[in-house]
């Protein structure tokens, strides 16, 4: 659902941002439209594609894809996986957006950079939250061993699908926290 949101005249002058194509830059800014209240949203190109680029038959899924992927390099986005649920959120999110009456959260805090909100989401209990429990209500092993931050330091590879994740292995220390993953872009895109 597309909310009204403020645009920092910041971000026409962010190094950061000028860096990467005009196209992710639309894409960032549409992205603060389609986010829920807190900044946070799946990680769904067909459906970001669809609020940001109705109109734009050459502006593709695998094109929003890539287009996601340079903004998780440029450390303005987050991705990252609870349970099997991939999302991200926005990064910066409550510096920028002051939003006056924020909805009920539906989707679970990045634990890595809001970890207390974190906490907090998992003890909650309303419906929106249960399909991130398991049968007996409390939290899902997932949560401690496949939770997945993108990591910029490794190559991405080719995939003929959606992107997929690979986990580093979290036997090898049981409380060693996240697991960090390489995400993988159609063609090898960066």
């Amino acid at each position: 659902m597309a909310r009204k949101r403020m645009l920092h005249p910041g971000f026409f002058t962010s190094q950061t941002l000028n860096a990467l194509p005009v196209t992710t830059m639309m894409t960032f800014a549409g992205i603060w439209t389609w986010a829920d209240d807190y900044g946070r949203g799946e990680w769904a190109p067909d459906l970001i594609k669809a609020a940001v680029w109705p109109r734009r038959k050459a502006m593709t899924e695998a094109k929003v894809e890539t287009a996601m992927a340079q903004l998780v390099d440029a450390h303005v986005i987050c991705y990252y996986e609870v349970g099997d649920v991939a999302l991200l959120h926005v990064r910066g999110w409550k510096e920028f957006q002051q939003v006056s009456h924020p909805s009920i959260p539906t989707l679970p805090p990045c634990p890595f950079h809001e970890a207390e909100s974190f906490e907090e989401f998992l003890k909650a209990s309303d419906v929106p939250r249960e399909k991130f429990r398991t049968p007996s209500g409390g939290v899902p092993e997932t949560f401690r061993r496949s939770v997945v931050e993108v990591s910029t330091d490794q190559p991405r590879k080719a995939s003929s699908s959606s992107p997929s994740v690979t986990r580093g292995s979290p036997a090898s220390a049981p409380d060693a926290g996240p697991t960090r993953a390489t995400r993988m872009m159609p063609g090898g895109a960066r």
